[in-house]
């Protein structure tokens, strides 16, 4: 990178990858890949995918739609509801990781 160091870095949710960003580029802003994160949702989730139609296209707005940063975890909470997830380990994961893939916290 001849000598600079990056300003952001998008990956995969590998914890390995994370740490070594961490180490290596403590100031370097870590964000996840919105593609890697459907692969992740799509293979987490495929139950719900089959049972709801719409939910795909509400994932999205909660990935891209949201303009305030105050808005998101109530909208959160509503789809969470909506489709009966409260309890989803893996969503409650991705929340707390919200900030490194959700839209309205990187812009």
């Amino acid at each position: 990178m001849l000598g600079k160091k990056p300003i952001t870095i998008l990956t995969d949710q590998d914890d390995a990858m994370a740490k070594a960003l961490a180490s290596q580029y403590p100031e370097t802003c870590h964000r996840l890949c919105v593609w890697h994160m459907y692969q992740n949702v799509a293979k987490h989730l495929s139950d719900v995918f089959e049972r709801f139609g719409s939910f795909t296209k509400d994932f999205s707005s909660y990935v891209y739609d949201h303009d305030e940063e105050e808005d998101f975890p109530n909208a959160w909470d509503q789809m969470l509801a909506k489709y009966n997830l409260k309890d989803n380990r893996w969503l409650k994961k991705q929340f707390e990781l919200r900030e490194k893939w959700a839209l309205v916290y990187g812009r």
